[in-house]
């Protein structure tokens, strides 16, 4: 099992990538030089997650997991097959662990 970095260890690939990204919304050129392994210029990088910020991609006021999206999405895959229809899609509590968010919140403010 692999340490953690406060045990001394070096981090992990996936460490340092959220290292990067933690700040992407003051720092949006420290998250250009990772967003290379897109196959896109850093130019196009820059542009789309520019767009990405304006239009609230990312959610920075809640969870991001509206329940009437998720069931709505839930719905759709039984209809169309993707959840067998013997099963019932996981339901909005069973998924969703609002406090998460809620506490992380917190941390920051």
């Amino acid at each position: 099992m692999r340490q953690s970095r406060r045990h001394g260890a070096r981090p992990c690939r996936h460490d340092r990538s959220r290292q990067v990204h933690a700040g992407t919304q003051r720092t949006p050129t420290r998250w250009r030089k990772p967003a290379l392994a897109t196959g896109h210029t850093k130019e196009v990088n820059k542009a789309a997650l520019k767009e990405f910020l304006a239009t609230d991609f990312w959610a920075t006021t809640d969870d991001g997991m509206p329940r009437n999206k998720l069931e709505a999405t839930a719905a759709l895959m039984k209809k169309i097959g993707s959840i067998n229809p013997d099963k019932e899609p996981v339901t909005y509590d069973a998924l969703v662990d609002g406090s998460v968010w809620k506490d992380a919140s917190a941390m920051v403010k």
